[in-house]
């Protein structure tokens, strides 16, 4: 017979989220937040923006770029919940922040 056992493991590199391409620090962010890219082989910043969204969905922010790191101000927002949307033509990814 055939005794060969398969093993497969599954690649996990984090548990609650997909592995983003986008970084976006200080999180919680007090008056500016910093975007910049998590991979720099995925640099492609034609179309590349940025739409900050409050959780009712009103959209806040929204700036194209040309090179990151980008530093948003966040001083006219009051305190709470924001969704982050970064896009950058071959892809969108969305963050929450929380804004102190």
């Amino acid at each position: 017979g055939n005794n060969a056992v398969l093993v497969i493991e599954p690649l996990v590199t984090s548990v609650s989220e997909p592995a983003k391409f986008f970084k976006i620090f200080p999180n919680p962010a007090g008056s500016h937040l910093s975007v910049d890219f998590s991979n720099r082989r995925i640099m492609n910043l034609r179309k590349a923006g940025i739409k900050l969204f409050d959780m009712g969905g009103n959209l806040l922010i929204d700036e194209s770029f040309i090179q990151l790191p980008v530093n948003l101000n966040l001083s006219l927002l009051p305190p709470g919940l924001y969704q982050i949307v970064l896009y950058n033509g071959k892809m969108t990814e969305t963050h929450k922040i929380l804004k102190r």
